[in-house]
């Protein structure tokens, strides 16, 4: 009789309970694979031999590793791309230039943030007064503005948070412009500057992101909605967390006015109203990556608006400094996730040659106004990375799930196939790719097949299928209690499931 030949969907939930008996296709770990729009796994790609955004690199060893960027629309709706590291603030004018210097630090910047106030854009840093540019280069803001570590513009203010004026250096303090005008900060009735702080819970302010009509004031672990009541209250806070925040400046992603961030305890989404854990499925997973609750402040978030993709990248115990060499990613049409190794490899192959020094915050919309020849571009994401040692550092972007370069380093792992009491013997895998490689196969090495026996709680050996070109599917032979795949893709593709032929092989 023949063994039957059964379809699982799979998913990404390595928190979850592992066997296949209760959780049917569960994977408990991947590399490289990042959740679709339709519910399955596309490869992850990015090149690391050949800059996509232009030539003319930045040296981070002599100009700064790079804290923050960003493409700005101006009114007249041309773009600027900007980028701020440790030591300067650089423009790059096309994808095809190189890098201008705008700007020189007096004091090196342990993190950078900007905003826009019509077409000023401003970039502040907790050493080194506010700057602002409107068309070439940065200079010291006008109205003798506090510095601070984070800031945006909302209902036609300028706000900085963790602010100090020189006399005073407060963690907890938002301070704001007078209505219209980025260049008066004396408190005044008249202008409506002013500050207030935020003492409800300990803790510097960590970030300021708009809300809709509101800012969300992330401390480490609370979250405060700012509200702008008009005079005489001007604006005032209210707390909504007390026990969940972002450490990270850059570590919250907006989609449709929902926040999604991490905290130490898991990822989370705020909608104004309440915060909501998403994370269960992978939470210890991320944790085990982190490995120190340290790294969670590291964590830089960005939006690919067409694939509905949010990835957090962050560093891990041990990584270089400035190198986020891991990225955690969430559909938020499909609430799945998914993990990439070496963020920035070419298409991550896990040995660290070049990682990911930062982020970039640009829709698809900011990417054409500021070079229109980049309009056929179907991904927002942009990061800044580098290969260790040659402090060398360019622009990328990421092929999701389509053509990009070859690696070994694209796998998925299921959970436990089998069962406490019988034995199974599996003979066939064949991956269902959606999306394969036109010019080779899906897969090409082989296929491991981790297994257990004899009231072992250990996988060991493993038993190795070998992939046919003719029917493209993994063939061999095992027979065990418990059975965990490890199967490889080639260069990339978009897995939906696996067709497994497998029998009941008896009892133990």
């Amino acid at each position: 009789m023949a063994s039957p030949t059964q379809y699982f969907p799979v998913y990404f939930a390595p928190d979850k309970d592992p066997s296949w008996t209760v959780n049917p296709g569960v994977l408990i770990d991947l590399t490289n694979f990042v959740p679709s729009k339709r519910n399955t796994l596309k490869t992850w790609q990015a090149d690391h031999t050949t800059a996509v955004y232009g030539s003319a690199p930045i040296d981070d060893l002599t100009d700064g590793t790079l804290l923050a960027g960003a493409i700005f629309k101006s009114s007249a709706s041309s773009a600027r791309f900007i980028l701020g590291t440790t030591k300067q603030i650089f423009e790059k004018a096309s994808a095809s230039s190189g890098y201008t210097s705008r700007k020189t630090l007096s004091a090196d910047a342990p993190d950078m943030c900007f905003t826009t106030f019509g077409n000023d854009i401003i970039a502040v840093s907790k050493t080194n007064n506010p700057q602002v540019s409107t068309s070439t280069t940065f200079s010291d803001l006008g109205g003798t503005p506090p510095k601070a570590f984070c800031c945006t513009t909302q209902k036609n203010f300028v706000i900085l948070g963790d602010t100090n004026d020189g006399v005073n250096d407060l963690g907890d303090q938002v301070w704001w412009s007078g209505i219209g005008n980025d260049a008066t900060w004396t408190p005044s009735a008249s202008t409506q500057a002013g500050n207030l702080r935020l003492r409800d819970t300990p803790g510097a302010i960590k970030g300021l992101v708009n809300l809709r009509d509101a800012v969300a004031v992330y401390k480490q672990d609370s979250i405060y909605i700012l509200d702008y009541q008009g005079s005489p209250l001007l604006w005032t806070a209210r707390l909504v967390s007390d026990r969940v925040g972002c450490a990270s400046p850059n570590g919250v992603a907006v989609v449709n006015g929902i926040h999604y961030f991490m905290h130490r305890t898991g990822v989370y989404r705020f909608d104004g109203a309440s915060v909501q854990p998403i994370g269960d499925s992978v939470n210890r997973y991320l944790f085990d990556k982190m490995v120190t609750q340290a790294n969670y402040q590291t964590a830089q978030a960005i939006y690919d608006e067409y694939e509905g993709l949010v990835v957090w990248f962050f560093k891990t115990n041990g990584s270089a400094a400035g190198n986020r060499n891991y990225g955690l990613a969430y559909n938020v049409q499909t609430n799945s996730f998914g993990f990439i190794n070496g963020a920035w490899t070419s298409p991550g192959d896990g040995t660290g040659l070049g990682t990911c020094y930062g982020v970039i915050k640009a829709t698809l919309g900011d990417i054409y106004a500021w070079d229109s020849t980049l309009g056929a571009n179907l991904s927002n994401i942009i990061t800044f990375g580098g290969v260790s040692g040659t402090g060398v550092g360019e622009l990328r972007s990421p092929a999701i799930g389509t053509a990009g370069y070859p690696s070994g380093g694209l796998t998925v792992t299921t959970g436990d196939i089998g069962d406490e009491i019988n034995k199974t013997q599996l003979t066939m895998v064949k991956p269902h790719h959606l999306a394969a490689h036109a010019g080779g196969d899906a897969n090409s090495s082989g296929m491991y097949a981790y297994y257990k026996n004899s009231g072992s709680e250990t996988y060991s050996p493993s038993v190795v299928f070998d992939w046919s070109t003719t029917t493209r599917r993994f063939q061999g032979d095992v027979n065990a209690r418990y059975l965990r795949l490890l199967v490889p893709t080639y260069r990339y593709g978009e897995l939906a499931g696996l067709h497994i032929t497998a029998r009941n092989a008896g009892s133990e």
